[in-house]
């Protein structure tokens, strides 16, 4: 019916179920392997249940139960407008499975508008292969405009496995919530393809020369890994895939000792996060061209992490806005490396903001726009260790966007910001020309010609349009009384009305606050301008957007983003607070703002214990101490906060008392149940804190925290927590804290 009427709820209908073959070594619910040709044709079936036929490797030394669904050897027939569904693979006596949904053997096969779904290879080897779809020893095969998803196997390809001799290609395809890599292939053609959701790779490509293009491949464990491979990864979008192990989530080039050669060209690659490498980890000879990297994150290199023995030639790339843990917040160089055309600039990490060198390692830099210039690498290559006859020709200028991400990392979403340089950007026509063509492609990411009137610009985008200034810097200081002074200068203006800045602290430009009072009118000289509004009051703790508007003379407006990070704001926690020495004492940043480093002294005498986020420090001795805080955020604003007698490490009496001199503190009855009394007394008008802890110095119940006067007063504990739940029997201490100094501790029993 689906054949004549096409329509397709009569593929749901005309089910072939495979649940009880009458051979059990031929359990696949359909099979080829009479050499059936294109001729062949499976159309508008629901294959369901199969089992899977024993097939024999090495002249049957080796027994394998293969394709669930559909088995195929030794042929080429069309599989078109199917359901391949719930084919499961078992067999113990096997030495493995493979092909859930179809498996191919010496074949060229065709495969076409089907869906193939929820197929298993359910064993405990590294063997069990092909979720979806397996294929080996095929001379051609194609895969086109299926929907392959949530297959699932132990070994490589949950969602497709091809192992062919010959070229495979996979085109306009979703390859969506495999258990596994969503393709595992050698040689192959790989394009159009939507590749999401895998707990894999999206796609593993192994020994081969492979062409990855045009793809959209987001959510994977990785999006894309290539092995000794000579492979081209062209024109995709890369986003969103986070590894948990060793090295990058967005594109992951390594060798085992093959020489290999990848081009990496004219992709957009964001918001993916890893180990080494955030967007990309590269070893061997690679050429990184055209491509768009921002907000990326790792541990090391938050863009891109360069390996030991890598060869690569980075050319017209835009780096900007990725994060790195440690080290390299775009780029962490192991080995030499080539930059030519490359912004690279809004890149963070704790050393090596923008580039950070390892001791090996002497990478060239040439006609970049580096933030920083090279005075700001990081690493044990940099300095004075670092060759400056190998950075000539650079510049550190502001690059301004037509629409950049709002925020640094993954936290901020990429997949709407358009990084197209605007025409107040020294990074036009700023690039190097001569011999570059050969590597470039003939547009730019947005479409417009890669060379531009004999000239081309720094970066990934080419701009169609004359440039009206250059902009240098544009910045927009945090200072921590409530005030932001804004600042940018100009090298040069031609053809301005003025400038514009205006203020918001959401995204909002529609509502945002003009903040200068009028135009600023520009000079239209080659002369450097600076130009400055004085502080406006913003709120601690906010983000702040500003957006630089550039006016030309015949009315037409530019609008770029810059973002200042919130005002920041130290503060933290501890647990506990108090206890008998060596007193162990578990610190918690709470600061507001983008904090990139920390120093805690906790003893507030002048010497920093820590510079972790989230240290943990012994107080060995007796006392009441002050804890220092230090912040350091992304604009190199320090913010320090002091907590005044915040830790009490006492050895506790026989009486069970912190030294006292004018307060009092007890409870009765004590042993007591349900509920007993706390009395206190205080010499002056203060502001009180009694607090229940338990033996673990983990807060149980806030009973006062507000103003007494002086005298004696008390306070009736139900034995309750703060939630109202009663607690179980046990030692429990109450603390009073008065004026912001521990004074008393005392504990008690509750007995149920």
């Amino acid at each position: 019916m689906f054949l004549t009427i096409q329509d397709s709820l009569y593929i749901e209908q005309t089910i072939i179920d495979g649940s009880t073959p009458s051979n059990q070594e031929i359990g696949s619910v359909v099979t080829f392997d009479c050499g059936e040709d294109s001729t062949s044709v499976l159309y508008g079936f629901t294959i369901e249940s199969g089992k899977g036929n024993i097939f024999y490797y090495m002249n049957g030394a080796m027994q394998a139960r293969c394709g669930g669904g559909i088995f195929c050897i030794d042929s080429s027939p069309i599989i078109s407008y199917n359901i391949i569904q719930e084919n499961i693979l078992i067999d113990e006596e096997s030495l493995w499975t493979q092909g859930g949904g179809i498996f191919l053997n010496n074949s060229s096969v065709q495969i076409l508008n089907n869906e193939i779904v929820s197929n298993e290879l359910p064993g405990y080897g590294n063997v069990f292969d092909g979720g979806g779809i397996y294929g080996r020893d095929c001379d051609n095969i194609l895969i086109k405009n299926n929907r392959i998803s949530n297959n699932s196997c132990t070994g490589e390809g949950g969602g497709i496995c091809i192992g062919s001799s010959g070229q495979t290609i996979i085109k306009n395809n979703i390859i969506t919530g495999n258990n596994g890599d969503g393709i595992y292939t050698g040689e192959s053609i790989i394009e159009g393809n939507y590749v999401a959701q895998n707990n894999g790779c999206g796609i593993y490509v192994g020994n081969a020369n492979t062409t990855i293009k045009n793809n959209v491949i987001e959510n994977n464990g990785v999006g894309i890994t290539c092995s000794d491979s000579n492979s081209e990864i062209l024109e995709n979008v890369i986003k969103d895939n986070h590894n948990n192990g060793t090295y990058a989530g967005g594109i992951q080039i390594g060798d085992w000792g093959l020489a290999i050669n990848t081009i990496i060209k004219s992709n957009f690659i964001h918001n993916n996060s890893g180990h080494y490498g955030g967007g990309i980890s590269c070893t061997r000879e690679v050429s990184i061209i055209n491509n768009m990297i921002c907000n990326n994150s790792s541990t090391k290199g938050g863009a891109i992490y360069a390996q030991d023995t890598s060869e690569i030639t980075f050319i017209n790339n835009t780096i900007c806005n990725n994060f790195a843990e440690s080290k390299g917040g775009g780029v962490y160089c192991r080995e030499d490396a080539r930059f030519v055309n490359n912004i690279v600039w809004g890149n963070i990490a704790s050393e090596g903001k923008q580039v950070y060198i390892d001791v090996n390692a002497q990478p060239e830099f040439y006609y970049c726009n580096v933030e920083g210039s090279a005075d700001d690498f990081g690493g044990p290559g940099s300095g004075i260790n670092f060759n400056m006859n190998l950075f000539t020709n650079n510049i550190s200028s502001i690059p301004f966007f037509l629409e950049p991400t709002q925020g640094i990392g993954t936290n901020y979403s990429a997949s709407n910001s358009d990084w197209t340089l605007l025409p107040v950007t020294e990074s036009i026509n700023s690039g190097y020309l001569d011999t570059l063509s050969i590597y470039l492609p003939e547009y730019d990411l947005n479409g417009n010609l890669r060379v531009f009137g004999d000239q081309i610009d720094i970066g990934a985008y080419e701009t169609q349009t004359e440039m009206l200034s250059c902009i240098t810097s544009f910045e927009a200081s945090n200072n921590y009384i409530g005030l932001m002074p804004v600042e940018f200068k100009t090298s040069f203006e031609i053809n301005l009305l003025g400038f514009n800045v205006y203020h918001n602290t959401t995204t909002d430009l529609t509502n945002a606050i003009l903040v200068n009072d009028t135009i600023l009118l520009a000079t239209n000289t080659s002369v450097e301008q600076i130009y400055y509004i004085d502080d406006f009051v913003v709120e601690p703790g906010n983000n702040n957007y500003f957006w630089l508007e550039a006016i030309a003379l015949n009315g037409e407006i530019f609008l770029s983003t810059f973002v200042s990070k919130e005002s920041a704001q130290a503060d933290f926690i501890a647990e506990p607070t108090w206890g008998q020495p060596p007193l162990i004492v578990n610190f918690t940043d709470t600061s507001i703002g983008d904090i990139m480093s920390w120093e805690w002294d906790f003893e507030n005498d002048g010497i920093i214990d820590s510079y972790d986020q989230n240290p943990s420090f012994i107080y060995n001795n007796q006392g009441t101490f002050s804890v220092h805080f230090t912040i350091i955020d992304s604009l190199e604003n320090e913010h320090t906060i002091i907590k005044e007698n915040f830790i009490n490490s006492y050895y506790v009496s026989a009486e069970n008392d912190i030294p006292s001199y004018h307060q009092m503190l007890l409870n009765f009855p004590n042993p007591f149940n349900p509920s007993t009394t706390i009395e206190f007394s205080i010499p002056d008008d203060s502001k009180v804190e009694l607090t229940v802890f338990n033996v673990k110095g983990q807060e149980i119940k806030i009973l006062a925290n507000s103003d007494f006067t002086e005298g004696n007063h008390s306070i009736l504990w139900n034995g309750d927590d703060n939630s109202g739940k009663f607690v179980s029997s046990g030692i429990y201490y109450f603390r009073l804290n008065v004026n912001g100094s521990s004074e008393a501790v005392k504990k008690c029993l509750l007995l149920k």
